[in-house]
C-alpha cells in the first residue's frame, strides 16, 4: 500500500483480519463439489462468516444447513441470525448469517 498508494496510506489506518467470508457463494456449490468444505475449514484460521441462502431451491441453489456442515468439519457456531425473524432489506428470509470459530 505504501508503495503504490502513498498519498493515501499516509491518511488511512489498516486492520487487518483473520476470517473468511463469504455471501450468497456457497449456496451454488453443486452437491458432487462439496469437498470445498473441507478447504474452507482447512484455510480458516480463526473466524468464519457465512451468509447463505438455506432454503431457496432452484437449478443452480443446493440448499443445506452451514451449521451442521461445518461443525462436522470441527468448527464451532458462536452466532446465528435468522432472516426470517430479523428481517434485512435484500436479504430474502430464507438466508441465515452464521459465525464460527475454530
Amino acid at each position: 500500500m505504501k508503495k503504490e498508494y502513498s498519498e493515501m496510506a499516509g491518511q488511512i489506518q489498516i486492520f487487518n483480519f483473520d476470517l473468511v467470508y463469504t455471501m450468497a457463494v456457497l449456496e451454488h456449490i453443486h452437491d458432487e463439489s462439496e469437498f470445498i468444505f473441507s478447504h474452507i475449514t482447512r484455510i480458516t484460521r480463526k473466524i468464519l462468516i457465512t451468509i447463505e441462502d438455506e432454503g431457496g431451491i432452484s437449478w443452480r441453489h443446493f440448499p443445506r444447513n452451514y451449521k451442521k456442515i461445518f461443525e462436522n468439519l470441527g468448527m464451532k457456531q458462536i452466532e446465528e441470525i435468522n432472516f426470517k425473524k430479523t428481517r434485512v432489506p435484500g436479504i430474502k428470509k430464507e438466508f441465515f448469517g452464521r459465525v464460527f470459530t475454530k
